[in-house]
C-alpha cells in the first residue's frame, strides 16, 4: 500500500513539474481555444508510458532475481514457486494504471487552474 501511494506521489510531482515547464504552451493553447481534454491528453499519454516502462523494468528485475536464485541454489523446489507469466503482466498493467491515475490527479488540478 505504501509503495502504491509513493508511486502515485512521484508520478503526481513529475507531471506537475512537466505542466509547470510547459505553462507557456498551455497558455497559448488556451488562447486559441483548446479544450481541457486536448491539453490534458499528451500528459496522460506520457504518464501511461512512464508507468508502462517502470512496470517493464520492475517485472524484468523481479524475474531476474528469482531466476538467479533458482540457478544459484539449484533447487527444484524453487522452480515450483516461480510466479506465472500473468504475474508479470499484472505488474506492467498496474504500473501503467498508476501512471495514468497520478497524471489524472496532477492535470485535473493544475490544468484546471490554467484553463479557466
Amino acid at each position: 500500500g505504501a509503495l502504491v501511494l509513493l508511486s502515485i506521489f512521484v508520478g503526481y510531482n513529475s507531471m506537475r513539474l512537466a505542466i509547470s515547464y510547459k505553462k507557456k504552451i498551455i497558455d497559448t493553447m488556451k488562447l486559441v481555444g483548446a479544450s481541457r481534454s486536448f491539453v490534458r491528453m499528451p500528459f496522460l499519454l506520457g504518464g501511461m508510458i512512464q508507468g508502462f516502462t517502470g512496470g517493464l523494468l520492475a517485472a524484468g528485475a523481479i524475474y531476474g532475481v528469482i531466476h538467479a536464485a533458482v540457478v544459484l541454489m539449484q533447487e527444484n523446489i524453487l522452480a515450483q514457486v516461480l510466479p506465472p507469466p500473468e504475474f508479470y503482466g499484472a505488474i506492467v498493467a498496474i504500473s501503467t494504471l498508476l501512471g495514468l491515475f497520478s497524471t489524472l490527479f496532477a492535470t485535473r488540478k493544475y490544468i484546471k487552474e490554467g484553463l479557466s
